[in-house]
């Protein structure tokens, strides 16, 4: 995994005052054409950046990897090899290697276990939306995406509906909401009781309800696997998927982030899903390390939020 080395690696040197990222939703067909397209629209929407520079990383089978300057640098590297490329990741940043201000990257993924994305990054976290969303757009139109129209404005949300960052937000005062239910006096006014997921389903479910116009639950996705996967609550206006976690005795730090982890590849299979918010409710606080967590899985994969709320 070299490639996911080189990239985190880079991520860190940026200035990182801000990021945005969207995922790129599955089904498109990844050839060298897209690729080519990508990396102009990238390098134009840039332009003004000073001593901006461009690379391409590849990763494929029985350990193909590689680093270019260019994408002809990398079709002539690759030769017949780049048949098995199955990875693609388009970065483009401003500044020294070792002092990066401005950072843009693409990453196209064939399979349908991993996430493709774009990510920016830099000073003004305006400048990083507009540029995923444009970049979004663009990608989601070349390859002739049913809803690209729709799903372009999805990461950020449209005017008057909250996108991913505010609807993370929100939610994570969900325990204040319980316990102003709980500390009612009123005898009509009957407080929650969350024992178990399905109690903090129904409670969630409630709170996207007073949001989003359509809530739809325990929506099926694609066949993954040999099989259906269900998520929680899918949020056609956004594109964004929100799974529930309640934590039990049983479940550790390390455990919750493996599950979590394996979720996230079924759900960006939706051809819909531009954004995954997961709530892990820990009112018991058995978890070790909970804003670990949160920062690892928020930074897995593209467009991902992970909130613990106790």
């Amino acid at each position: 995994m070299l490639f996911q080395v080189k990239s985190r690696r880079v991520h860190e040197m940026a200035r990182r005052d801000h990021f945005a990222n969207a995922l790129i939703p599955h089904g498109h067909q990844q050839n060298w054409d897209l690729i080519g397209k990508v990396i102009k629209e990238m390098e134009r929407i840039t332009s003004q950046w000073p001593d901006a520079e461009t690379e391409v990383t590849v990763e494929g089978k029985n350990d193909l990897w590689g680093r270019y300057d260019s994408l002809i640098d990398a079709r002539v590297g690759l030769g017949e090899d780049f048949r098995d490329v199955v990875r693609v990741d388009i970065s483009r940043r401003s500044g020294d290697f070792d002092d990066v201000d401005r950072y843009l990257s693409v990453t196209l993924d064939k399979r349908k276990s991993e996430t493709s994305w774009v990510y920016a990054s830099g000073p003004v976290k305006r400048v990083c939306e507009d540029l995923v969303r444009r970049l979004q757009s663009y990608i989601l139109e070349v390859v002739n995406h049913p809803q690209a129209p729709a799903v372009a404005a999805h990461p950020a949300g449209r005017k008057g509906v909250p996108g991913l960052d505010e609807l993370a937000e929100t939610l994570a005062r969900f325990p204040g909401f319980l316990r102003s239910l709980t500390s009612s006096k009123e005898p009509n006014v009957k407080p929650p009781r969350v024992e178990k997921e399905k109690d903090l389903q129904v409670l969630v479910g409630a709170c996207l309800r007073l949001i989003y116009n359509d809530v739809r639950p325990e929506d099926y996705i694609s066949e993954y696997a040999g099989g259906r996967s269900r998520v929680d609550f899918f949020l056609p206006e956004v594109g964004i998927v929100v799974e529930t976690k309640m934590i039990r005795e049983s479940l550790s730090d390390r455990r919750v982030g493996e599950e979590l982890l394996i979720d996230f590849g079924r759900y960006s299979s939706r051809p819909d899903c531009c954004g995954i918010l997961a709530v892990i409710y820990d009112p018991k606080m058995i978890l070790e390390n909970p804003a670990g967590l949160e920062f690892d899985l928020s930074r897995s994969t593209s467009a991902t939020r992970v909130i613990v709320v106790r």
